[in-house]
């Protein structure tokens, strides 16, 4: 009788907790879909997908979806190399939020904004796990072969912090599908519980935004140490107050390589805008405090529009046009509108659409404004002068 009673006490809270409660998405492990087959190795870039793939793309019950690419490798509708007379074509650079981690085909946003750009081409050549570097070496490989007017990058936060050495070495060969973590069967008991029980999320949400609770816990041996800068959430780290040399040196490299895109694209004669991707941890306060719930920072080291507005003031002094659609994001999750993937950094059908939106009209704009053509004599002269990419 006493089990029957707590297991019934536990039910009604359960039907209670999914009326007034949405559950926080906790963190999974980012599925390295440059680790499958779906992929091939790449001297240049490391990497690159497969052309003429029909794959399906699983993770859990978060989403499953399905993606394709065309005979050029890209996740797009095919399109000719030669550019039709007239026509006007925009590339689009990025990693997965580019890709469309966890969406399906028809609503990423660069094929939203196809539909939006009457006359205008949007090739994407967003690919899940490229840095900065690596998607500038795509610009050159692939990107220039379609003539393109304008160049948009989606900048993530991810761009601006160290990563791992090795960046570009191409990716080792798995099977299709989420690859094996190894998880035991309590982590697989939690997930599961994380993932069903609304009840359970809201207690684990309580405990890991509690940081008194979250000592307690520690000093009983319950928890592990509090993380440090190294388990930091890679998109927060650009938004601390207090940068570490290494930090500082990441951001200032990224910088520079958007100098040397612009270069680039100058040269060609090519328009070039940024477009900059806003964080899971900017948008939702909630998901920002179980980022950081683990780790030995508190919510006063971080000022989360720091990065942007480096960015933006980069763009007034260097002449590169930026996009920064944060607030906007802001007021459409205030409005109880779910822009991201659960559990997830990623954009969800509703945030591709909202943030295609927020691209269309600067876009507009800039290919009603073209740039002068550089005359004959200027364009030999820069020729010898093209940006290489730092290595």
């Amino acid at each position: 009788m006493v089990l029957a009673s707590v297991a019934v006490t536990i039910a009604v809270l359960e039907v209670a907790t999914r009326f007034f409660y949405t559950p926080l998405p906790p963190t999974i492990e980012f599925f390295r879909l440059t680790r499958s087959d779906y992929y091939q190795a790449d001297v240049t870039v490391g990497w690159r997908p497969r052309p003429n793939i029909t794959a399906r793309h699983v993770s859990g019950d978060v989403f499953d979806t399905t993606f394709t690419t065309n005979s050029r490798g890209l996740r797009d509708r095919e399109h000719s190399i030669e550019k039709p007379p007239g026509a006007l074509r925009v590339v689009v650079l990025g990693d997965s939020f580019a890709w469309g981690y966890g969406v399906n085909d028809d609503v990423v946003f660069p094929r939203l904004l196809e539909s939006q750009l009457a006359g205008v081409e949007v090739i994407n050549l967003g690919v899940a796990g490229y840095g900065l570097r690596q998607e500038f070496a795509y610009l050159k490989l692939e990107g220039m072969r379609y003539e393109p007017d304008l160049v948009i990058l989606a900048l993530c936060m991810n761009d601006l912090s160290d990563l791992p050495s090795g960046t570009l070495q191409p990716a080792s060969p798995a099977s299709h599908g989420d690859p094996d973590t190894g998880f035991d069967m309590f982590r697989r008991v939690k997930a599961f519980l994380i993932s069903h029980s609304a009840l359970y999320s809201f207690v684990i949400s309580r405990v890991n935004t509690n940081r008194s609770l979250i000592r307690l816990l520690i000093w009983l041996r319950l928890k592990g140490q509090l993380a440090g800068y190294e388990e930091l959430d890679i998109n927060l780290r650009p938004a601390l107050r207090r940068y570490p040399s290494k930090l500082e040196g990441s951001f200032a490299d990224a910088e520079d390589q958007l100098r040397m895109i612009r270069d680039y694209l100058r040269v060609a004669n090519v328009q070039f805008l940024v477009a900059l991707l806003p964080s899971v941890q900017a948008v939702d306060h909630r998901s920002f405090q179980h980022t950081i719930a683990y780790t030995e920072f508190g919510p006063d080291d971080f000022d989360l529009e720091r990065p942007y507005r480096r960015l933006i003031a980069l763009g007034e002094a260097e002449g590169i046009p930026m996009v920064h659609p944060l607030p906007v994001f802001r007021e459409r999750h205030a409005a109880g509108r779910r822009l991201f993937i659960a559990r997830d950094m990623h954009f969800n059908p509703e945030g591709h659409g909202l943030f295609a939106a927020s691209l269309s009209q600067p876009i507009k704009t800039l290919l009603d404004n073209p740039p002068q053509r550089p005359t004959p004599t200027q364009e030999s002269g820069a020729a010898t002068t093209a940006p290489r990419p730092r290595r």
